[in-house]
């Protein structure tokens, strides 16, 4: 433990969660991997990220946070969740949004709800993730 800077965990939907340790190479390691696939997806310092992958046990939020600012990004840190809080940060003009793709789907729809353009937003890229998807789901998106 001694070496150890981070825990995180799965969700355990299959159970008991499963612990995982992180050293600080580890997450220096992992932040560096994360900017490699955000540049992968045409990402760039320029480049606004509304992060909305969960924060705190669930290593997605944190991942996809310090890959980017790892790349030089500026980074909206949302986390899950409060999806009409979520639609408000289109203030903030995010070119790029980090979620599972379900979700993605969600926010479009409560977007257009609420009386959002979604054309208008200044979004170019999506990174999806942390869960499964099919070709239909990645059509919709």
């Amino acid at each position: 433990m001694s070496n150890l800077v981070r825990l995180h965990a799965s969700s355990g939907t299959t159970g008991r969660s499963t612990v995982v340790g992180y050293t600080h190479r580890d997450i220096e390691t992992w932040s560096e991997l994360m900017a490699r696939c955000f540049v992968a997806a045409g990402l760039t310092k320029n480049d606004i990220i509304h992060n909305a992958y969960g924060y705190g046990l669930f290593t997605g939020g944190l991942g996809a946070h310090y890959g980017a600012e790892k790349l030089g990004a500026s980074v909206i840190p949302m986390s899950g969740g409060n999806t009409k809080r979520q639609l408000m940060i289109q203030d903030f003009g995010p070119t790029a949004i980090c979620c599972t793709p379900s979700y993605a789907l969600n926010l479009a729809e409560q977007g257009r709800a609420m009386g959002v353009d979604m054309q208008s937003l200044k979004l170019r890229v999506g990174i999806f993730g942390a869960e499964p998807w099919s070709d239909k789901m990645r059509d919709e998106i």
